[in-house]
């Protein structure tokens, strides 16, 4: 049986992302795929960012990565309170501040969603993505055979 492991929301959290790929690691796992969402909220933008493309994980635009690869002051979130918002605008300015232009430049490059096959057969065609945010729209649905 194929497995694949994916993973995302990282969030700029270096030590949580650092024990998930211990613990795929420990089980022999490799990472297949990265949902996005590396930076925002978390205080190692660059360094997250620096694990993944060292690795070369295929890796989607979150909405936080596409509000800090644009040096935008929105991050595409949808708040449940003025608090919540508050500190949502804090982050995303902390974040453009503290990610490098090569970083930010990587962001951008980063594609909405990631085709893939099961088992590399035709009949199991799926699409990874970050989910519905108020600036990416994408389908999380089997692609049609």
């Amino acid at each position: 049986m194929e497995r694949v492991t994916i993973f995302g929301d990282i969030h700029g959290n270096l030590p949580a992302l650092d024990a998930v790929l211990a613990d795929m690691h420990s089980q022999g796992l490799s990472p297949d795929y990265c949902l996005g969402d590396l930076v925002g909220y978390g205080t190692f933008p660059n360094e997250v960012t620096e694990v993944i493309r060292d690795r070369n994980i295929p890796t989607i635009m979150g909405n936080y990565d596409q509000g800090v690869g644009k040096n935008s002051d929105d991050c595409g979130c949808a708040y449940t309170s003025k608090d919540a918002e508050s500190l949502g605008k804090r982050s995303i300015a902390w974040t453009n501040q503290h990610t490098s232009a090569d970083n930010k430049f990587f962001l951008q490059q980063l594609s909405a969603q990631i085709p893939w096959s099961y088992m590399d057969c035709a009949s199991y065609l799926y699409t990874a993505a970050h989910g519905k945010s108020m600036n990416i729209y994408t389908t999380t649905a089997p692609m049609p055979l």
